[in-house]
């Protein structure tokens, strides 16, 4: 789970999440030392899932309605069916919206 999947739901598929994966470096890249590091941010307290409302963000298609359910509502319940195996992890989104003038 990761902010990503927040942000595909808001922005309706423009911005895509990431699958966080680890892959032993090859050859003799394997002996570098390497660094990462996490920067994570929460969705404030109260927000809901619905689409954002802003220029280069499509907007909701016929038969699509406004998700409100709160985010910490949303993100538990996509554990939950991560862990039932309702739900596989991926990479999700990135649409190519064209601009609006």
């Amino acid at each position: 789970m990761n902010l990503g999947d927040t942000l595909v739901e808001w922005t309706g598929g423009v911005l895509r999440s990431g699958l966080h994966r680890v892959v032993a470096p090859p050859g003799e890249q394997q002996w570098v030392v390497r660094y990462s590091l996490a920067y994570q941010v929460k969705a404030e307290d109260g927000a809901t899932m619905r689409r954002l409302n802003a220029r280069r963000i499509p907007e909701l298609g016929e038969g699509e309605k406004n998700n409100d359910m709160k985010v910490n509502e949303w993100a538990a319940e996509r554990v939950a069916q991560i862990f039932k195996g309702e739900l596989r992890p991926e990479t999700r989104g990135g649409i190519i919206v064209e601009q609006k003038d």
